[in-house]
This record gives structure tokens, sequence and C-alpha cells, in this order.
């Protein structure tokens, strides 16, 4: 399953159809079904062998999206600690034919080592990393029954000792609220200074390209709203593209432990992939390694933008022993023929520091407050963002 990885890299092969379709989801998506619903549990959670179980509550949405080719499971839990957020996408590769679940959240995007499979009635995943501040090796049971699901992830300690670092178990509901995960901020992580880098990437945008798949050309144009989600930890994208119907949703969180930036890609098409980046000569660059149509393929993703926001985005794919070739282009300007930037309107109070920057602005004159976290933490300490102003 491929994807070109960033912001709006997204047609790819399955959209160069005369008419395009979207592809029927795979018949194994089925054995995720039981996690549509809504759901209530709790459980324990341990951050060692000697550790003491912290006790946890938690609620849990699950719907089919983008053309049924996923199912997303949005959870919340309450800890003694402060809230977490999820959301979990469960699909099924076709290239490898396996089950594949990537994360992200409050305590950053999990799942990018993972490898799953069935064994019995469990989806059985192993992941290695590092998280929380600590080296992990973890494998993660889900068991989904009609009534709902559990889940136990076992970790190896000190000695290969293994201990149960999460357990829980969640019952279907009639109806429970849904978490609103864009508009979560309690939580226990804290939003990285890097994310800030990104808010000239938040609002509504047209774009207008090509696209280049083995030789076959092709004009296109998308709708994209890019907004803020976890309080400020991650970006969120959407994306209403033509020729076709094209559908997609993105998420980028960023990594201190290693310092890049990670993008997660799914779309109607059944295209769901996740790359790795980093700024370098002022551009944000992806890297990702794929399957494509059976071959392996490498795609190098470009994107370019300013205090302004959006101007250009590009990529170079490598399918086999093929030389690379500009496999898409497109430009962008905002959705308003108007700038981004606002009059503060007649009266306001504004904090210290002078007029507001143009983000700050047009949330003002919409009736609420700017989401991006740079200028949260300003507005705390009654100041203007700097960072936005320049």
């Amino acid at each position: 399953m491929q994807a070109l990885p960033i912001a709006s890299l997204l047609f790819t092969a399955a959209t160069l159809n005369a008419a395009p379709q979207e592809p029927t989801p795979p018949a194994e998506l089925s054995r995720f079904q039981p996690l549509v619903g809504s759901f209530e549990g709790s459980g324990t959670a341990a951050m060692s062998i000697e550790g003491e179980p912290m006790q946890w509550t938690a609620k849990a949405t699950g719907r089919r999206i983008l053309g049924g080719h996923f199912i997303q499971l949005d959870e919340t839990v309450q800890t003694p600690m402060g809230n977490l957020e999820f959301r979990s996408l469960y699909t099924w590769d076709r290239e490898r034919n396996q089950p594949v679940v990537r994360s992200i959240g409050t305590l950053g995007m999990t799942g990018i080592g993972t490898h799953s499979t069935f064994e019995g009635g469990s989806l059985v995943s192993s992941q290695a990393g590092f998280a929380e501040g600590r080296l992990f090796a973890a494998r993660n049971t889900l068991t989904m029954t009609a009534e709902g699901y559990s889940f136990v992830e076992r970790e190896l300690g000190e000695g290969g000792k293994a201990f149960d670092h999460v357990v829980g178990r969640m019952k279907r509901v009639d109806r429970t609220p849904e978490p609103n995960l864009a508009q979560a901020s309690h939580s226990v992580a804290q939003p990285d200074e890097a994310m800030a880098r990104l808010a000239p990437l938040v609002g509504d945008w047209k774009l207008t390209g090509s696209i280049d798949m083995m030789g076959m050309k092709m004009e296109i144009q998308a709708d994209e709203t890019i907004e803020w989600m976890f309080g400020g930890k991650a970006l969120a994208g959407h994306i209403h593209g033509q020729p076709g119907n094209y559908e997609a949703d993105w998420y980028v969180q960023y990594d201190p432990t290693t310092g890049l930036y990670h993008h997660l890609h799914a779309s109607n098409m059944g295209e769901f992939s996740i790359s790795e980046g980093q700024f370098a000569g002022g551009k944000l660059v992806f890297i990702e390694s794929h399957m494509q149509m059976g071959t392996p393929a490498t795609t190098r993703s470009v994107l370019e933008f300013g205090d302004l926001g959006l101007t250009r985005a590009w990529a170079h794919t490598m399918v086999g022993a093929a030389d690379p070739v500009l496999s898409f282009q497109a430009t962008y300007q905002r959705a308003s023929d108007t700038s981004e930037a606002v009059e503060p309107s007649a009266g306001g109070d504004h904090p210290e520091g002078g007029d507001l920057p143009p983000c700050c602005a047009k949330a003002e004159a919409a009736g609420r407050s700017c989401t991006h976290p740079c200028c949260v933490e300003a507005a705390a300490e009654g100041k203007v963002c700097t960072t936005c102003s320049h």
C-alpha cells in the first residue's frame, strides 16, 4: 500500500484511471468489525516489574472511514496523572497480505515499527523503540468479541523478565459521548516546540498540480483543511481531490527522541503509509520506502512554506531499478482570496506585545481562541506570540 507521504502528496496509480473508482475494501477488514461502536472500560498500567499498577478508565468510539477501508478507533483515557487521547487506524495491507494498526495520540505516534498478525481470534502486534523516556520491547494482544475488546501489552524488562505494562477491557455500550480529540488539551504530554514550526500549515487550502506514474501524467486539484489535534501535539489534514472522488486523512507528530517528524497517511483508495522527515535547507523533507504493485519503491517529498503558509510541494519516486521520476508537483493558495490576516475587532483588548499575529486575528474574528501551541503559551502569560508575528 503506497501513498506519497506529505501534506497533499496524495494521488497515486489508482487515481490515474480514466474514470477513477474507489476499490472495494478488503474482505479481511471484517475481522476488525467488533471495534465499530461505543465502549467504556477500565484497566491498569505499570511502568516496570516493580512498579505499582495505576488504575485508569476510558471511553472509546469506533467507526469505518474513508470508503470503509479503515476502522478508526478514538479513545480517551483518564488516569491519576491526567488524560490521554489516542486515535488508532486499523486496515489490511493487500501488498503484504497482513493486518496493520497505527496510532497517534498525546504520547506521540505509535506503531511505527509494529508488526502484526492474527493468532486464533486475537491480533498480536510486536514493537520495539524508545518512548516515555525509555527503551522498550513489547507485545500487544488484542482480543475482539461481540461484547467488546480486551488487550494486554506485555513488555520485556531487565534480565529478560516480562511484565504487564497495560491491561484493559472495554465493554460495548448503547451510547458514549464521542471523544473530541481535536479539542483535547488536558493531557500528560506537552507539545514540542518543533510542532510550532508547522503553524503556517494550518488553514484551508486549494492545490493545483500534476502527477506522473510510470509515464502517465494527469492534472489534479484538491481542497485541503489542516488543523491542530491533541491540543497542538499533532497536525491533522483532510483532503478532497479530483479527478474522481479522492479523500484522504493524514497526521504529523514530532518525535523528540529521534528529532524526526512522523507522517501517517490513509485514503479511500486503500493507501496507507508512514514516512519520516526533518527540515533541510528551510524545507520540510520526508522519505518513505514502500511496495508499489509488488515492486520495492522509495519516495522523497519536499514541502515548501513560509510565515504566510504553504507555497508548493513536489516528490520524486524510484520504483524498482528505474530512474527517479518527478511523481508529484503542486502549488498552494489559501481557500479565501484574502490574506490570512484579519483586522482585530475594534475596541478589543489585546495581550501585551502589540497587534495580534494573523493566525490569532483570524481566530478572534471567528469568535474563538487561536490553538497554535506557541500562541496558547504566549496568551497564558498575557503576551502576543512573537514567532507568529514575524
